[in-house]
């Protein structure tokens, strides 16, 4: 039976060991599929009888923790240069406007005879 959750397991760890590769790899295409494949496997397992122990052991061997942080970190990472290139793209788009702006045909003139 434990051979079953170990086999679980295995799987989730390739699973969240591609999606570090594809992230890194800006590979964003796969990466909704592969969360999906993850919860699948997360819902398999919530149907199956293991003790915390179990899990526990297994855990620590296949090493799903570590890797897990290491997906966070590469999230976090990504999602942090995403940010910084929309504020970047936002500060253009508004330089843009204002320059922009002047020279509209809604400008006011005044028109003075001498």
């Amino acid at each position: 039976m434990e051979q079953n959750l170990k086999k679980f397991l295995q799987n989730y760890n390739e699973i969240t060991i591609k999606l570090i590769e594809d992230i890194k790899l800006n590979k964003y295409d796969s990466v909704e599929e592969l969360f999906k494949d993850r919860q699948e496997i997360i819902e398999k397992l919530k149907g199956l009888n293991y003790s915390a122990q179990e899990i526990r052991s297994v855990v620590v061997e296949l090493k799903l923790q570590e890797n897990e942080k290491k997906l966070n970190e590469v999230l976090n990472n990504e999602k942090n240069l995403l940010q910084n290139k929309m504020i970047k793209i936002k500060k253009g788009k508004n330089a843009s406007h204002m320059y922009n702006r002047g020279f509209s045909p809604d400008a006011v003139y005044i028109y003075k005879k001498i």
